[in-house]
């Protein structure tokens, strides 16, 4: 799912440095990007995802049940912030940067986006005749002819063109439908409750993606870290996402992410980390994926 913030180019590579047990907790599920790539891995018995914005986690359950498949409306500006907090798809997939704040397109560009959609998702490329665009062709040399007839409207990069075609769609697609067969959502529960009220259950893996310090946490604006990190450190089975933590927290992972601009094409660098508690190295002392790593691995976000 889109989410700001969310761990799809990671995902699995966290799930690979957990440790297995019965259940898997996801207490700031967010998009539940790691919890899908947990379910995919097999590694549990149960499924816990949590977020302090129900409309997350109930997201996530409705794509696995079907309910977005075969999607392909068009959310325009008035629909966008009439029906976003009623409809959590408008709100996540049609808000800039997925914040589920702002429209995701401005003024000026939402036109020509809007035709776009209609001639790559629909066929129809009534729209693009009418600003002036004559193509027939929803290849992506024809989307490509489109680009350069407004290119000095929309800045689009080479990757967001490629993109409403690209293989990293049809991934998603194809991982979502592994998912909706597997006996194992039986085991999924959730939840929209602040993470300390979360009853966890003993022998489970309890993963953290906090809202990182020093950032803007959206649904977590506020978020007292303090008070997590007091309630995190008496705990034998938790794994953090973030960026720094202080002591006593251990850092067992790091993973350095490159990060695509889509307005600018510029690649920057972030590493991220997974932090945990001396008490959970000592109930997983022989666990191999708890190791910190000499050398950085490389991941690519797109």
């Amino acid at each position: 799912m889109p989410y700001r913030g969310s761990k799809n180019g990671i995902a699995a590579e966290i799930v690979g440095r957990l440790p297995a047990g019965e259940v898997f907790v996801d207490l700031f599920c967010g998009g539940c990007a790691v919890t899908h790539a947990a379910i995919l891995s097999g590694k549990w018995k149960r499924y816990i995802i949590n977020d302090i914005d129900a409309a997350l986690p109930k997201m996530f359950i409705d794509a696995i049940n079907g309910k977005f498949k075969g999607e392909t409306r068009w959310i325009d500006r008035e629909t966008f912030y009439k029906e976003k907090e009623n409809d959590p798809y408008i709100k996540y997939v049609w808000s800039f940067g997925n914040d589920g704040e702002a429209y995701k397109y401005s003024r000026e560009i939402e036109p020509y986006k809007k035709a776009l959609h209609y001639a790559r998702v629909l066929n129809d490329f009534s729209l693009l005749h009418e600003l002036g665009i004559e193509t027939d062709d929803a290849s992506r040399l024809g989307i490509m002819k489109v680009k350069e007839s407004v290119k000095r409207i929309i800045d689009t990069s080479e990757e967001t063109i490629v993109s409403l075609a690209n293989l990293a769609a049809l991934e998603r697609l194809q991982s979502l439908e592994r998912l909706e067969g597997l006996e194992r959502l039986e085991g999924l529960e959730s939840f929209s409750l602040s993470y300390e009220q979360v009853e966890i259950p003993r022998g489970s893996i309890v993963y953290c993606d906090i809202p990182y310090k020093g950032t803007n946490c959206g649904s977590y604006d506020g978020f007292n870290h303090e008070l997590f990190y007091e309630w995190a450190e008496k705990r034998d089975d938790i794994f953090i996402s973030e960026y720094e933590m202080p002591a006593p927290f251990i850092e067992v992972a790091s993973i350095q992410k490159s990060i695509l601009s889509s307005s600018q094409g510029d690649i920057g660098k972030a590493n991220e980390k997974i932090y945990t508690t001396a008490a959970t190295l000592e109930r997983y002392p022989e666990t191999p994926y708890l190791q910190v790593a000499d050398g950085l691995e490389q991941m690519t976000l797109f």
